[in-house]
């Protein structure tokens, strides 16, 4: 590349044919060994106007255009961005920047071979060599990328939102369940019951003598299975607890494991209507269940054949609260004649 000087216009870098003359390896191995530092070979340029064309038959001379607007190593065209940016070495030879970098900090030159660091690169800003323009390119490249990565995110968060709508609706249906099974049992609390007298003067008020349906079916009850599940294969549930502030039944049964011979009670949710889980107690069955009737502690007192009363937490599914936790009397506790005394000692 030679530099062209002009008072008005900023000088500008010119591409010009060059012709390469390399050393032997014999004289570079010589140079080498004497201690001297091996050089580029020199270039020597060659004046179009000093040639005649008329002299001069295209078969000995050529001047290649299409290796000056390639690369010579993948003969694709010069970009002024990017991977495959117009670069030159310190012996003047032109390739891909991409190419350059795969050399590592010390390599040598593709074409003459001549031993090359990594701060002889130069980046040409070259003017008369035909170079495409990729920065829209590269841009709608990195853009492409930034939206896949944007698009990849929104997809996550779509999933991930997706999934919590579906476990809030369940949860709405199932609270909704549980809010008109309470109404039905609030409706029904609040209904005065009639005494069995009643019907006497609903037929003195009524010449036909017919009661109200309404009143006869509360009176009357009426009951239907919703659900049937099995808790003991063996059967012997004895005794069963209700827990209405946290939706729990107690009911007793013998140990499944038969590695831990026993008894215990299960745990069944009455709103979801499934059995939970099992607590083993005592090695004789359990004859009696009782829960506080004023405190909404969540304490179970158990009473069993093997002359032993247990206190059991159900929040925590843990044996002993406080202090209290077996009482071992002289026979088989039958029944718990007063769970408030008994947990309030």
């Amino acid at each position: 590349l030679s530099s062209v000087s002009d008072p008005e216009d900023e000088p500008e870098f010119v591409a010009e044919h060059r012709l390469v003359i390399p050393l032997d390896e014999e004289e570079a191995e010589d140079e080498g060994k004497a201690g001297f530092e091996v050089k580029p070979p020199p270039m020597v340029q060659l004046d179009a106007s000093l040639v005649d064309e008329s002299e001069v038959s295209t078969s000995t001379f050529n001047p290649l255009p299409v290796l000056t607007q390639t690369c010579s190593i993948c003969f694709e065209a010069w970009t002024t961005s990017g991977a495959h940016r117009i670069c030159c070495l310190r012996c003047g030879h032109l390739f891909g920047k991409r190419w350059l970098a795969t050399q590592g900090r010390v390599g040598k030159c593709p074409q003459c071979n001549a031993r090359a660091h990594a701060k002889d690169v130069r980046v040409l800003f070259c003017k008369k060599i035909k170079a495409v323009d990729t920065t829209d390119r590269d841009r709608a490249l990195c853009d492409l990328d930034s939206e896949r990565k944007l698009r990849r995110k929104l997809e996550l968060e779509l999933s991930e939102f997706k999934f919590k709508y579906q476990v809030a609706s369940d949860d709405a249906i199932r609270l909704r369940d549980e809010l008109s099974s309470l109404r039905a049992v609030l409706s029904a609390v609040q209904t005065p019951r009639k005494r069995p007298g009643a019907f006497a003067s609903v037929s003195a008020s009524d010449p036909e003598g017919t009661p109200d349906p309404k009143c006869q079916k509360m009176l009357t009850g009426s009951y239907e299975i919703i659900k049937s599940m099995l808790l003991s294969p063996t059967g012997r549930c004895r005794v069963v607890a209700a827990c209405e502030y946290i939706n729990l039944l107690c009911v007793s049964q013998p140990s499944s494991n038969p590695l831990f011979k026993g008894f215990g009670f299960r745990k069944v949710h009455t709103g979801e209507l499934r059995p939970l889980k099992y607590i083993h107690l005592h090695s004789q069955p359990i004859r009696d269940l009782a829960l506080h009737p004023e405190h909404e502690d969540g304490i179970v007192a158990s009473a069993s054949m093997d002359k032993s009363l247990k206190l059991t937490s159900l929040l925590v599914d843990q044996v002993g609260y406080p202090d209290l936790q077996r009482f071992q009397g002289p026979h088989s506790v039958v029944a718990i004649a007063s769970a408030m005394r008994l947990l309030q000692v």
